[in-house]
């Protein structure tokens, strides 16, 4: 299920006044309060990409890492970074497959089935998850890498906490 947010030119906090200009401003979405952020709206960064997977790794063991790396990467749109239209949907989707049931919704698609068959269980979990994933957004070999194409997994940022409800599980 794609996370409802709100979108359109708008500043970010009250303490903000200016309008978010997509091609020069990178933004942060928040899952706790479901609002983008401009990124130095955020102030200092609170902990790497990095550290705070390791955070995410160890509240979900069971789940593969490519999921938790998708999934818990900063949800950013615009800048230089991001593409205007950012990667929400791509952690959305991540983010549903951190629970058993949207795992089982996924090996229960056509796609996935073939994909598991044709490999017969040679592909390591991980690799599923990633193919499945790519399949799903669109995203081959040529746009891999591409900073105007939509992106799976952006690594090496830094990760915030939210101004407004001080969740560290969203920026």
């Amino acid at each position: 299920m794609l996370a409802q947010f709100n979108q359109g030119p708008q500043s970010c906090n009250d303490g903000c006044d200016e309008l978010w200009s997509p091609d020069k401003q990178e933004q942060r979405f928040c899952w706790g309060c479901k609002k983008w952020y401009n990124l130095k709206c955020l102030g200092n960064p609170t902990y790497s990409q990095e550290e705070y997977l390791g955070k995410q790794m160890e509240k979900h063991p069971s789940v593969p890492e490519t999921i938790l790396k998708v999934a818990f990467q900063p949800t950013a749109r615009g800048g230089s970074t991001h593409f205007v239209t950012g990667n929400i949907r791509l952690v959305s989707e991540a983010r549903d497959l951190l629970d058993e049931r949207g795992q089982e919704r996924a090996f229960a698609h056509p796609w996935m089935i073939a994909f598991v068959l044709e490999h017969d269980g040679t592909e390591e979990e991980d690799d599923e998850w990633q193919a499945w994933l790519e399949h799903k957004y669109h995203i081959d070999n040529k746009s891999r890498g591409n900073i105007m194409e939509e992106q799976l997994l952006i690594q090496e940022q830094q990760m915030y906490i939210c101004p407004l409800c001080q969740d560290d599980n969203c920026l």
